[in-house]
C-alpha cells in the first residue's frame, strides 16, 4: 500500500473515532437537556409552594452555612473570599469580619 493510501486510512480511522466520540456527545447533550427540563419543572412547582416554608427552609440552609463556616475557621481554615479554604495559622481579620457580619 502506498503512502498516501495509508494517510487515507489513517484519516479514516480517525474520522471514525471522531464520529464515535460526536455521537457519544450528542447523546449526552441531549440527556443533559432532559435533565434540565426535569429541574425546571421541580423548581416551578417549587415557586408555587408555601412561601412560608420556603422562607423556613431557606432559613434553615443559611443557619447550617453559618454554622459550617463557623466551624472551618475554628478547625483553622480561612472562611474569607480572600484565602477560602485555605490552611490558617493565625487570626484573620476579613474571616472574623465574615462571620460576625453572616452570624
Amino acid at each position: 500500500m502506498g503512502r498516501l493510501a495509508q494517510a487515507f486510512t489513517e484519516v479514516e480511522e480517525h474520522a471514525a473515532v471522531f464520529g464515535q466520540e460526536l455521537k457519544s456527545l450528542r447523546e449526552y447533550a441531549i440527556f443533559l437537556e432532559e435533565e434540565n427540563l426535569c429541574l425546571k419543572r421541580e423548581l416551578s412547582v417549587l415557586s408555587e409552594t408555601d412561601p412560608d416554608l420556603v422562607r423556613a427552609n431557606s432559613a434553615l440552609i443559611q443557619r447550617q452555612a453559618a454554622e459550617t463556616l463557623e466551624k472551618m475557621y475554628a478547625d483553622s481554615f480561612h472562611v474569607c473570599h480572600l484565602c477560602f479554604g485555605r490552611p490558617r495559622a493565625e487570626p484573620c481579620l476579613f474571616c472574623e469580619a465574615f462571620l460576625r457580619r453572616d452570624g
